[in-house]
């Protein structure tokens, strides 16, 4: 991909804003402010962007453009753990109920999802990500040069993937973080992803999971911990680690379940001082070793390590006897 210069990145901006400008109520104080961006020269592209994200606020008639900038930092302390979830919607269409959390160290990505039943079914899924990693960071130039956006609190934002039954909403509620709501399976489904989308309100729900890694084998780092089920009654819990290469791609992953695994074929292994089981790779998942904790629900981990390597990861697992599966239906 070509870099942009700076005086390209400029017009660019300035071409965005002129659309916005163009459709606000009033658009003389926004002009103004466009005839004073175009006298500077050669301003660096990171003021240029602050300089678009209040224009842009200004020119959807908000007049709360300090509420916004106020709000770039979550006032909320963060859990000892890092692991809390920062934004939720405060409506949702009914029948909806949230089964599935996950969160990254330091919470620096975030991802749940609500349905009406189980897989197959309606769905609204809402993911929080780092403008400072590489795949998000052109986030805010990308949608202020769109022909076609849309305002979320204030904020520009953008719709892709829309159907008459599915939509996928991207905006910026801050400076440092990005949302992105999936709507499918929902008539109407971008009218119900915006209504849903104004409803998002920042807050610290923490993540509360039934096991942590321990010590990690040489070259992978913790990626994940997430929760899920349809009730509180039969929540699971896992924990993800990826290698420091591949930072996003599983590599090594742990589950307790009270479902017992399917592990044909497996041999006996010794696991956590107890009787387990090993599974050698039949599949990209890689083994697998399993076994019956003392309240009888299983412990499994899999990944592309050998037998050996697996036992001591389960090993060192540290299970929470009192996990948080109270929002799990709700």
């Amino acid at each position: 991909m070509t870099r942009l210069s700076e005086d390209e990145t400029e017009a660019l901006l300035r071409d965005g804003l002129n659309r916005l400008a163009a459709r606000a109520r009033d658009g003389n104080e926004v002009r103004n402010a466009l005839a004073k961006t175009e006298s500077a020269r050669r301003r660096p592209v990171a003021l240029m962007l602050a300089v678009a994200a209040v224009v842009m606020v200004v020119a959807v008639g908000v007049p709360t453009i300090v509420q916004h900038l106020a709000s770039d930092t979550m006032s909320a302390a963060m859990p000892a753990n890092g692991l809390a979830l920062q934004f939720r919607p405060s409506w949702l269409p009914d029948g909806f109920t949230e089964q599935y959390r996950e969160v990254s160290p330091g919470s620096r990505t975030q991802f749940r999802r609500w349905r009406q039943g189980q897989v197959g079914s309606a769905e609204i899924a809402l993911s929080t990500f780092s403008a400072q990693d590489p795949e998000w960071s052109g986030t805010a130039l990308r949608m202020a040069t769109l022909p076609d956006q849309i305002v979320v609190g204030g904020r520009v934002g953008m719709v892709s993937d829309e159907t008459a039954t599915s939509a996928m909403l991207t905006w910026m509620p801050n400076s440092s973080q990005v949302l992105q709501l999936k709507v499918a399976n929902v008539p109407t489904a971008r009218d119900a992803g915006q209504h849903i989308a104004e409803s998002v309100r920042p807050g610290v729900t923490p993540l509360r999971c039934e096991l942590a890694f321990g010590p990690l084998p040489p070259g992978l780092i913790p990626m994940s911990s997430l929760a899920e089920g349809l009730s509180s009654t039969d929540g699971d819990s896992g924990v993800k680690a990826a290698t420091t290469a591949r930072p996003t791609v599983p590599a090594l992953r742990a589950d307790i379940s009270s479902r017992a695994p399917a592990l044909q074929n497996a041999t006996d292994v010794v696991v956590r001082r107890r009787k387990g089981l090993f599974l050698p790779p039949t599949g990209p998942d890689g083994s697998r070793v399993a076994v019956q904790l003392a309240n009888g629900r299983w412990l499994v981990v899999s990944g592309t390590l050998t037998q050996a390597e697996l036992v001591t990861v389960a090993n060192a697992v540290t299970i929470d006897p009192s996990p948080d599966y109270s929002w799990i239906g709700r």
